[in-house]
């Protein structure tokens, strides 16, 4: 059977290593779209203001780059909590109508969720609310 007596933390972590894979992979194809080469332009010696040009464009993409790096965290944190919060159900499906003996790894879930919970607000807060 799927679930034997500690089968839950195989359970948890097979769901945690899948949604892991499936960042990966989704992370992966973006980072591919996004590889450019970078080719320098002459003539900038003649005009002084065209030394600037690059580097500003530097910052532009520093700061969409952050915002994505933001974006990919905040993902992973959706991921893990909503395998958490899965998980969790099925562990409460299992105690109500089955009758296992899974009350312990259920309420450990269950802290690990509200846990996420909090942190993915307020970390969503913190970057993205425009104060």
């Amino acid at each position: 059977m799927l679930f034997e007596k500690n089968g839950w933390v195989a359970f948890f972590f097979t769901s945690l290593l899948l949604s892991f894979a499936l960042f990966s992979t989704a992370h992966s194809a973006g980072n591919e779209a996004k590889v450019a080469v970078a080719s320098g332009s002459g003539g900038t010696e003649d005009n002084p203001q065209m030394v600037m040009v690059p580097f500003q464009g530097n910052i532009v993409e520093a700061a969409a780059s952050d915002d994505v790096w933001k974006h990919e965290i905040l993902f992973v944190m959706g991921v893990l909590l909503l395998t958490v919060i899965i998980t969790t159900a099925v562990f409460g499906v299992r105690m109500a109508i089955f009758g296992a003996d899974v009350f312990v790894p259920h309420m450990v879930l269950a802290g690990i969720s509200v846990f996420l919970a909090v942190a993915h607000s307020v970390v969503a807060i913190v970057w993205f609310f425009p104060f």
